[in-house]
């Protein structure tokens, strides 16, 4: 979901749907589209949300369109195959951040067993 038009192509207008906010405002969901921003996956079916002040981005559609997502305590990364193409990190409340600006790095997330992306 974004809040911005301009990170859509292909866009096609929706009528009649809402998504509830924390707090229990409402934002409409006025069309849908190809996202198309520098250092993000092109993802199919953006809905545009009046209201939303940041981009949210679904794992479950990272993962629909072939995408592997591995979290750790510290960090998110998001890989095609052999390639990272996404990295985010915890924050304080709880959510993971991904910075367009900060280089991507090779990182090893540790568990029962090792990974290595």
């Amino acid at each position: 979901m974004t809040g911005k038009k301009s990170n859509l192509t292909d866009i096609k207008e929706l009528n009649g749907s809402y998504v509830t906010f924390g707090g229990g405002a409402k934002g409409k969901i006025t069309e849908k589209g190809i996202l198309k921003v520098k250092g993000l996956p092109n993802l199919q079916d953006v809905l545009l949300v009046d209201g939303l002040t940041v981009n949210l981005i679904s794992i479950s559609q990272l993962c629909d369109e072939g995408m592997r997502v591995v979290f750790s305590r510290y960090a998110c990364i998001v890989s095609t195959g052999d390639s990272q193409i996404m990295q985010g990190t915890r924050s304080s409340d709880n959510c993971y951040l991904w910075d367009p600006e900060k280089p991507l790095k090779a990182m090893t997330i540790k568990h029962d067993d090792d990974v290595t992306i």
